[in-house]
C-alpha cells in the first residue's frame, strides 16, 4: 500500500487553507488602507508595503507548496523505471492518482512564475496608485 509521506500531507493543507488565510486578510489590508486614506494618516504609505512584502509573497509560498507536492507524487508514484525523466501519470495507485488530480491538476509552476512576475511589476503600481488616491484625499478635503 502506497502512502504519502507526512511533509508532503503538510504541503497540501498548507496549499488548501491559502484562500482561506490570504482572501480574509487581504480584505483587511484594503479595508485599514481606505481608512488610513480616509483619516489621512502617514502610516498609509507604510501600510501599502504589506500587500507586497507579506501579503502577496505568502500567497507565492502557499502555491509553491502545492506544486511541490503534486510533483512530489509524481516524481514518487508515476516515474517510469526503464526510462530516465520519463513519467506516466497511469502508473499511480488509483488512491495517490486522486491526490494528485484533486485541484484539477493545479497549481503548475507556470502559476508560481507568473505570481512572481505579478508582485515584482504591482508593487511599483501600488505606490502609484496609493500616491493619487493620497492626492485625490487631499483634494476633497478643501
Amino acid at each position: 500500500m502506497h502512502s504519502i509521506p507526512l511533509h508532503l500531507r503538510i504541503f497540501s493543507m498548507i496549499y488548501e487553507c491559502r484562500l482561506l488565510v490570504l482572501v480574509p486578510l487581504a480584505i483587511a489590508w484594503f479595508a485599514y488602507a481606505v481608512l488610513l486614506l480616509r483619516q489621512r494618516k502617514k502610516w498609509f504609505f507604510l501600510w501599502l508595503l504589506i500587500l507586497p512584502l507579506l501579503i502577496m509573497p505568502a500567497a507565492i509560498a502557499t502555491t509553491w507548496c502545492g506544486w511541490h507536492y503534486r510533483m512530489e507524487l509524481r516524481n514518487r508514484f508515476a516515474q517510469v523505471p526503464q526510462l530516465a525523466n520519463a513519467y506516466d501519470i497511469d502508473r499511480m495507485p488509483s488512491a495517490i492518482r486522486a491526490e494528485y488530480a484533486r485541484h484539477d491538476y493545479r497549481p503548475r509552476f507556470r502559476d508560481v512564475k507568473v505570481m512572481v512576475v505579478w508582485n515584482v511589476l504591482s508593487f511599483p503600481l501600488i505606490f502609484v496608485a496609493g500616491g493619487i488616491a493620497w492626492i485625490m484625499a487631499g483634494k476633497s478635503c478643501q
